[in-house]
Parts: structure tokens; sequence; C-alpha cells
């Protein structure tokens, strides 16, 4: 992921009326940087999600992590490659959709 590219784009971004604030962004790019280092887990062979989108398998990465964050019995194996701690993954693992959107 271009980390730094994301940042100056979430910079000019608007939360309801006002700027993002520099913890709003950060949580963004972590959780970017979390789904990028499970890619692996999930079963890509790419290694970053700017390959993922180059390769065109974006919206079968946001299709996977949704059908994850709906299924009500997950594997948690795949699950646990992008949130290894999450006691209840459902709402990190809509989080981290709602970044992968952005």
């Amino acid at each position: 992921m271009k980390d730094q590219e994301f940042r100056d784009w979430l910079s000019k971004r608007l939360w309801k009326g006002e700027p993002l604030t520099k913890k709003a962004m950060d949580t963004r790019v972590r959780r970017n940087q979390r789904a990028e280092r499970g890619l692996h887990g999930l079963g890509y062979s790419q290694s970053t999600l700017d390959e993922v989108f180059d390769d065109g398998r974006w919206d079968d990465l946001l299709a996977q992590l949704t059908a994850l964050a709906n299924d009500p019995a997950p594997d948690m194996a795949i699950v646990r490659a992008v949130v290894p701690q999450a006691e209840d993954p459902k709402g990190q693992l809509g989080n981290m959709i709602a970044g992968l959107r952005q």
C-alpha cells in the first residue's frame, strides 16, 4: 500500500463536514496495513493491496472480507489472518472493509 499517497488523499476527506483527525487517518491506514498483512492467509499470492488492485482482484477481496464478516460461523483461521486478536471479528472486519472501500 502506498501509505503516504493514502494519507495525502485522506487529508482531503471530510467526516461530517470536518477534516479527518490524525487519529482517524492513522486508524484507516492501520486497517489497510492489517488487510495487506493478511493477504496470504486469505489465499492471495499478491503481497500488497496495490498488487491486488492491479491484478483486478479488488472486488474479490472486498467480497471475501464481506462474506467473512457476515458468516455466523466463519473459518477462524482465515479471520485470524486479518484480525488476529479480535474477540468478535465482525466489527473489526466491518471497519476494515469500510477503510478498504475508501
